[in-house]
């Protein structure tokens, strides 16, 4: 079993014997969870064991991390500190707490709006005392330097104020000299990002280049680390916003390589979208670090960015996201031969007599926000539809579409049960687009030719992508040439094509469920010939 539903599993149980077999193996998979990314679920996991053993650091540096991953870092903070009262700085986590709580500090500067406030410069200074603690008391420590130099570089680069006491390049070059020492030996992959961001710190970027492109193919390394690194490398060193094209080049291998391990997440502004979009690949660059395969991955990303300018927020009213769309062609979802562009959404998002809680058309407004923030799309009318209880589908005229937009391609085939990957892109109520790259596998569908759907000519799909409230309308699309396959609408407990039981029974968590395309231009283009 899958450690995210192992770990639900234990977290249904109530009765944990004390020392058991049950906590201990709550112990054991926390590092999976967090090797996952499945940072909610950390914090649960390790909340219910700190409740029996307050007192455990690794438990706890956990815990901060997860925290800090889902946006609480205050509450990381927190956590940390009180993690480090009576602890002894010859303990392990001692060092690693202290690190933890630079990463938070860290993070609360970078999210600043207004970096001319007091806390934001308390919260720098508390950064890099953080890190400084553990440094001064062991030089050694590579982890802690790199940050300590990350942090003040960002200080002179973003708040044009050079912290007294440390030189950031003497510390970069002794940070060079120990880990190349260590990755002569054997390397690791935190090794071989420290060194990378070494390199960066002084501006060496054929030496960059070069070590990000050993540790890109180290074969230990997972989404965790690369999702670190590419996190690091945008908003510590503010390299999505230079003018190099060498420095948004290593951005572009990091995301590429992300992109082909299990477990990538990734959430973009409509601002993020844009500026990808812009971005022009450096191919020889990206040939160098990643070889053709990674040059594809990046490829397929484009491909990814193009289809979500065509993924549209539902809105009830100013600033309330409802629900997602997507743009296809009439005559490709059976309207006749019109190549129209329409919104297509599920019936409970819109619907003409606003039925089952739905938006009715004069109260519903799409954005497309990767390229047209500010340019809100009235809903004419509902063109076509397919009830709550069938295909959950509605066909919607817009007013005022941008016309620079493009249709989503329709997949003609169903992707093979079991055997395919699926991507979802939508806008959850509290962000901005999402991109579902995490635990991506097709479960089941009822299409042909073994699907044996209880309501006719209805093929539901049963996938793995995680969603978010606000997410029902998203397309769900195959995994290798970003062509829409479903309309998502639900979760479900309940499995397909007559298999006994729930996913709850088989100690799995429940499947998102769409509604395949095809199911529904059949169903239309029937409906239009009777």
């Amino acid at each position: 079993m899958a450690p995210p539903d192992r770990a639900r599993q234990l977290l249904s149980d109530r009765t944990w014997a004390v020392g058991g077999p049950d906590e201990r193996e709550a112990h054991e998979l926390m590092g999976s969870l967090r090797q996952a990314r499945e940072f909610e679920l950390l914090v649960r996991v390790g909340e219910r064991l700190l409740r029996r053993c307050p007192e455990n650091a690794g438990v706890r540096c956990h815990v901060v991390q997860g925290l800090i991953e889902n946006g609480l870092t205050q509450s990381a903070i927190d956590v940390a500190r009180a993690g480090l009262v009576g602890i002894s700085n010859s303990n392990p986590e001692w060092s690693e707490l202290h690190g933890l709580i630079g990463r938070a500090c860290k993070q609360v500067v970078v999210d600043a709006g207004d970096r001319s406030d007091s806390h934001i410069d308390r919260a720098l200074r508390d950064s890099i005392e953080a890190y400084a603690v553990p440094y001064r008391l062991d030089p050694s420590n590579t982890w802690h330097a790199i940050n300590l130099v990350a942090v003040l570089r960002f200080s002179e680069r973003v708040l044009a104020q050079k912290v007294q006491g440390w030189d950031a390049t003497a510390i970069a070059d002794e940070v060079i000299t120990r880990v190349s020492e260590k990755t002569a030996i054997a390397a690791d992959p935190w090794d071989l990002a420290t060194l990378a961001e070494a390199y960066l710190a002084k501006k060496d970027m054929p030496l960059v280049q070069i070590t990000l492109k050993r540790y890109l193919a180290n074969p230990k390394i997972t989404a965790f680390h690369v999702g670190s690194t590419l996190r690091q490398f945008s908003e510590v060193w503010g390299l999505t916003t230079s003018n190099d094209p060498d420095a948004r080049g290593l951005l572009q291998a990091l995301r590429a390589r992300a992109l082909q391990l299990p477990g990538a997440q990734l959430r973009l502004s409509p601002d993020d979208v844009v500026r990808q979009r812009l971005e022009g690949a450096e191919q020889p660059q990206l040939q160098a670090i990643l070889g053709p395969n990674g040059t594809q991955s990046y490829e397929w990303w484009q491909l990814g960015l193009e289809r979500a300018s065509s993924v549209g927020a539902v809105y009830a009213g100013p600033g309330r996201r409802f629900g997602t769309c997507f743009l296809v062609k009439a005559k490709d979802m059976g309207i006749g031969d019109s190549e129209e562009l329409l919104a297509l959404t599920n019936s409970h998002v819109v619907s003409v007599d606003g039925a089952g809680g739905a938006l009715r058309p004069a109260d519903a407004e799409v954005v497309f926000e990767a390229g047209h923030a500010l340019q809100r799309c009235p809903v004419e009318s509902v063109v076509r539809s397919s009830s709550i209880d069938r295909h959950d589908s509605a066909l919607l005229k817009l007013h005022n579409l941008p016309s620079d937009l493009e249709p989503i391609p329709i997949a003609a085939n169903l992707p093979v049960r079991g055997e395919s990957r699926v991507y979802i892109i939508g806008h959850p109520q509290g962000g901005g687009l999402e991109f579902s790259f995490q635990d991506n596998e097709l479960i089941d569908h009822e299409g042909p030719e073994e699907g044996k759907p209880p309501i006719k000519d209805v093929w539901r799909m049963h996938y793995r992508a995680p969603t978010e409230k606000g997410s029902s309308g998203s397309p769900v699309f195959n995994g290798s040439r970003w062509q829409a396959i479903a309309l998502h609408r639900a979760v479900s407990e309940s499995r397909l094509n007559g298999v006994a039981g729930t996913y709850a029974s088989v100690g799995e968590r429940a499947a998102n469920e769409g509604v395949a395309l095809r199911s529904i231009i059949t169903a239309w283009k029937n409906a239009a010939s009777s």
